[in-house]
């Protein structure tokens, strides 16, 4: 396999560890995962759980890289499956088929002693340390069924190009603006404010202009047998149709 690319999958598989500890942590216990893809090029976590808040999720990437900045070892071990498969502090999946002997990788704790603070049965590629993943971002949270959310997120150099591109972005937006980076929010929310304003004002001239023109016919109602009938060409105008 490719060194990058293997490294990527590292940094991906690591924190989809991290990923799965820090929802527990921040939304509940009973978040629990159904299904995973880990990638070079993102990796997308799908657990049982309500829509999470703006806010859940914000925290959620936060503790993440809190974590990664501490640089905790990755460690594994092989024990038997009897050892571990009762204890609530080892993640494992209980439709899934396991041998005699299995892998269990820790994060956290001391090599060897399974007392990390994330522990889960994998054979899959890591890291060494968390601190290798470097930056963690999550792209979308969304529904894939009924109960079942998906988080697609990037990590390492993918997540650094992703960060780069929006504050590129950001600062493109704020020069057309002539607004500082600082100042581009309350700028925007100017302008919504003006655009609000200058319909408003275009509705009001219109509905002045429509009655205008309604009382004009009124005065060139003309007599059609035992009917008042107003006949006049309007060009293009919006219909309006009353019930």
């Amino acid at each position: 396999m490719d060194r990058l690319r293997r490294a990527a999958i590292q940094r991906h598989h690591t924190v989809t560890h991290l990923l799965h500890w820090a929802l527990h942590e921040v939304v509940s216990k009973e978040a629990s995962q159904k299904g995973s893809y880990v990638g070079p090029e993102k990796l997308t976590f799908d657990f049982n759980c309500a829509p999470l808040t703006r806010q859940q999720v914000l925290d959620v990437e936060k503790l993440v890289n809190e974590r990664i900045v501490e640089n905790a070892g990755v460690s594994w071990i092989e024990v038997p499956h009897s050892e571990v498969k009762g204890r609530k502090d080892v993640m494992q999946f209980f439709g899934d088929k396991y041998g005699d002997r299995v892998r269990v990788v820790q994060i956290g704790g001391k090599a060897g002693e399974l007392n990390g603070y994330s522990m889960e049965l994998c054979g899959g590629t890591h890291t060494r340390a968390t601190g290798e993943i470097g930056l963690f971002r999550i792209v979308s949270e969304s529904a894939i069924a009924s109960g079942v959310r998906r988080i697609e997120a990037i990590a390492g150099n993918l997540a650094y190009e992703q960060a780069r591109k929006q504050t590129e972005l950001i600062e493109t937006i704020a020069a057309k603006l002539n607004s500082p980076v600082a100042e581009l929010e309350k700028k925007i929310d100017s302008l919504l404010t003006h655009q609000k304003e200058l319909e408003k004002q275009a509705k009001a001239q219109q509905q002045r202009q429509a009655a205008d023109t309604a009382r004009s016919l009124v005065g060139k109602a003309q007599k059609l047998g035992s009917t008042n009938a107003i006949v006049q060409n309007l060009g293009t105008v919006e219909a309006t149709f009353c019930r």
